[in-house]
Formats: structure tokens, C-alpha cells, sequence
């Protein structure tokens, strides 16, 4: 299957890869760790975790050991190391203090572990430390002094996914109607100039939801258009938009 090729080709380049040239070892890193994501999907534990500790391996002989993206780097493997094995809080330890140091430093390069980090939380349900780890993507992306968005929209995109995760575990379950819209505008914006605009269009969606929830008239035509926009792309999250309409019609 396409699993399979994948990991065939992945395999293929690090045999090519593995060499003792710098630029090629930069790339190597890159594949065993795309590899190690797939091995872990797959369920074959063992492998990823094997391949991903040489991943960090490699991480630290090329980069300074304050690097937040080493960091993330550990904190995916300890991810993976979890169902193997307790004995990682050392590791963990490491990384957060890694991370803490770039904070203080309004490194924006932090913003993928914290990201990722609020990702894990919010999957289980531990919403408190989610809000507390989106929260940190969207003070270093306003702290960096405009790093973030020379940086690129991969910086952009994590920065509106936190606003809108904040806006959506916290604000409107507590009924704070005017910082969830606050947070979902911001969201829209910066989806908006990325060109993400699938993202954005639902972002606004969730601002018609404030609005309905909040006890503000709903904005039919433009939840109409958002949701024949998101139909024209083919994205199924047009279905919660037309749920909304319908409901307000009855």
C-alpha cells in the first residue's frame, strides 16, 4: 500500500543520506525523522522509537543544546517512549527547560513544541495545561517583535490555531462571549492573509456561533456564503455551518 511505499522510499534515502557529508546528514535527520512518524502510525512502537532517538542523536551534534526545535524533537520521542518506558523524566526535564529559556529569549522557533505540547493536553482531555501551552504560541508570536511572520505562515498558521483552540476550550465554555470573538477575528485574519482560507471561513463560523450563543442576531447571508465556500473546496466542515443555519431557522 501507499504505507509501504512510503516507507520504502524513506528507507531508500537514508541508506543514500547516511554518509558523513554535513548537508546530506541535515537531510537525513529530516527523513528518519518523517520514518519514525510513519513507523509510530503504524504501530510498530519499537522501530520508531529506535529511529527517532537518532534522530535526537543527530539533532544534538549539529545544534546548540538551547535550540527549541531539538527540544520538540525530545518531546516526541519521549512521546514515543511513554508506552515503552517510565524512566524519562530526565529527558523531559531537558526540554522544558529548554523551552522556558527560549520563551524568556522570544525565540518563535518554540512555538512547534509548545504547539504540539497544547495539541497532546487538549487530545486528552487536560484542558488547563492545553489553554496554558496555546497561550504561550500566542504570546511568543505577539512577543517576537514581527519574527513570527517574516519567519513564514507555518508561524502565522500555529499562532491563529492557538487563538482559536483558546477561544474555543476556555472562552466559550465560561460565557465570555467578547474575548471568544476577540480571539476568532484574530484567528480570521491571520488565516486570511496566509491564504488559508478554508481555515478562515470556519474560524468565522465560530464567530457565528458566539454570536448565536451570545444572544446577538445571526448573520445569515455571510454563514450562507462561508458555508458554500467551504463546499467548493470540499471540506466536510461546511456540515456545522449548514447545523447552524438550520437552527436558526427553526
Amino acid at each position: 500500500g501507499d504505507r509501504d511505499e512510503a516507507e520504502g522510499a524513506y528507507r531508500r534515502a537514508v541508506s543514500v543520506l547516511d554518509t558523513d557529508d554535513p548537508a546530506g546528514r541535515s537531510r537525513l535527520e529530516d527523513v528518519l525523522r518523517s520514518l519514525a512518524q510513519l513507523l509510530n502510525r503504524a504501530g510498530r512502537r519499537d522501530e520508531a522509537v529506535t529511529t527517532f532517538e537518532r534522530v535526537v542523536h543527530l539533532h544534538e551534534a549539529r545544534s546548540r543544546l538551547d535550540d527549541p526545535l531539538l527540544a520538540f524533537d525530545i518531546l516526541q520521542y519521549v512521546q514515543m517512549l511513554v508506552k515503552r518506558t517510565s524512566d524519562h523524566g530526565a529527558l523531559v526535564q531537558r526540554a522544558w527547560q529548554i523551552l522556558e529559556e527560549a520563551r524568556r529569549r522570544r525565540d518563535p522557533r518554540a512555538m512547534f513544541a509548545y504547539l504540539h505540547w497544547a495539541g497532546v493536553c487538549d487530545r486528552v482531555g487536560d484542558v488547563p495545561e492545553a489553554v496554558r501551552n496555546y497561550s504561550v504560541v500566542t504570546e511568543l508570536f505577539e512577543t517576537s517583535g514581527g519574527e513570527a511572520l517574516v519567519a513564514g505562515p507555518a508561524f502565522v498558521s500555529m499562532a491563529a490555531g492557538s487563538y482559536e483552540a483558546i477561544a474555543r476550550l476556555r472562552d466559550m465554555r465560561d460565557g465570555n462571549w467578547t474575548a471568544a470573538a476577540r480571539r476568532l477575528r484574530t484567528a480570521v485574519d491571520l488565516y486570511g492573509g496566509i491564504g488559508r482560507h478554508a481555515d478562515a471561513a470556519d474560524a468565522e463560523i465560530s464567530l457565528q456561533v458566539v454570536a448565536r450563543r451570545s444572544g446577538a442576531s445571526l448573520d445569515a447571508h455571510r454563514l450562507q456564503e462561508l458555508c458554500e465556500l467551504l463546499e467548493r473546496l470540499g471540506d466536510a466542515r461546511a456540515v456545522r455551518g449548514r447545523e447552524l443555519l438550520n437552527e436558526a431557522s427553526t
